[in-house]
């Protein structure tokens, strides 16, 4: 045992020396400070203090345990656009807010988020250290960082968690017991030796997980973007303007050239235009019916509010009833929480309550106030 953790300790990854290149042109690390990464003679990969200036710019930054927030979460929800919209309206659209859902299974859905420090320099991908390191384990092995503020990081169940080093979570055993993690049996050490090269090797596989983690430009940067390109992209338009009327004015006179001979093309003309009369009605009938329809995505502004107080095991809607089955500790307060939200009407039990472990099952229906949510609607529109 002794000997397979001390070889686990000292292990190196072994990655190519093209992508250690390419990593050190286009990756950096911030810890407060911001730090490049740099061969040595023997080519390995090396961190090396760089000063900060906003001319200084990598596309890619790997951010410290210290300057971000971590959240493991699952969700009773197996809709990906409907869990966007819900993750979206939790992190408010912060810029400083990723996440990344990792898959679902039994209605559930396993998300994990991160909430950059103001801190942290600006970047176009940036990636949480936890995440890359959390990607070098198998599931359940816990991975010991021993540099750069040390922390421990697992992934089970999908989901990553991690802690930093303090007097009460000095051990691995501790940690897993803290997070609740099935411990593998051998811990895996990250040294200072070891750290840049582990990181290298995290980013390589964190490469498919790369879209969660862009950064959009804020308005400022898109207006300088939009001034920098408006005068290549003014003189493009003014010559394809110029040549689209020169061409448009030798078609119309060609064109008119042909009618006063040939009445035929007036005739296909006119079957034209009932053909597309005939589609605009088409498409006028199926927007009114599709406007009548219900929308019931304003269930998850009533959800919101539920997360932290219930699970729920089924969300439905049954006739024009949304029906929510779960546990809480006290059902009546739900039931009073849900009965509060302007956005609902007409909310009760189904069924009788059940006590099962400590916690109340329940099932609770209501209707949505759609003349809320109408004149909300009619609001926005304005």
């Amino acid at each position: 045992m002794a000997a397979d953790k001390l070889k686990i300790e000292t292990l190196i990854p072994s990655l190519p020396l093209t992508f250690k290149k390419l990593f050190c042109t286009f990756a950096c690390y911030f810890d407060g400070e911001l730090k490049r990464f740099s061969l040595n003679a023997q080519n390995e990969l090396e961190l090396t203090q760089v000063e900060y200036n906003k001319s200084f710019k990598l596309p890619i930054m790997i951010v410290n345990r210290g300057y971000y927030t971590e959240w493991a979460k699952e969700y009773p929800i197996d809709n990906k656009k409907e869990l966007k919209k819900l993750l979206a309206l939790e992190s408010s659209n912060s810029q400083n807010n990723h996440h990344y859902i990792w898959g679902y299974e039994n209605a559930q859905s396993q998300v994990n988020s991160w909430h950059f420090n103001n801190a942290v320099p600006e970047t176009f991908i940036r990636f949480p250290i936890t995440l890359l390191f959390a990607l070098t384990a198998t599931n359940n092995q816990i991975v010991n960082v021993q540099a750069n503020n040390p922390f421990y990081v697992a992934r089970s169940n999908k989901l990553i968690h991690s802690l930093l080093h303090n007097s009460v979570i000095n051990s691995s055993k501790r940690f897993a017991v803290s997070v609740g993690v099935a411990q593998a049996e051998l811990d895996k050490i990250v040294n200072k030796q070891s750290f840049a090269s582990e990181l290298a090797f995290g980013l390589k596989q964190a490469i498919p997980l790369i879209s969660s983690f862009v950064t959009m430009p804020k308005v400022e940067n898109r207006l300088q973007l939009l001034k920098n390109i408006s005068v290549p992209f003014s003189l493009i338009f003014t010559t394809y303007l110029a040549l689209s009327s020169g061409y448009l004015v030798y078609k119309q006179h060609h064109l008119e050239k042909n009618l006063a001979n040939q009445s035929n093309d007036v005739s296909i003309a006119l079957e034209q235009q009932v053909i597309f009369d005939t589609e605009l009605k088409q498409y006028t009938a199926l927007k009114s019916f599709l406007n009548t329809q219900k929308n019931t995505s304003e269930i998850w502004l009533v959800m919101a509010e539920l997360f932290p107080t219930a699970t729920f095991s089924n969300v439905r809607l049954a006739g024009k009833r949304m029906v929510l089955r779960g546990k809480t500790l006290q059902a009546t307060g739900l039931l009073e929480i849900i009965s509060n939200n302007v956005l609902v009407t007409d909310a009760k039990f189904d069924f009788p309550t059940r006590k099962y472990r400590g916690k109340e099952e329940f099932v609770i229906s209501f209707r949505l106030n759609t003349n809320i949510i109408q004149s909300v609607k009619v609001q926005e529109e304005r």
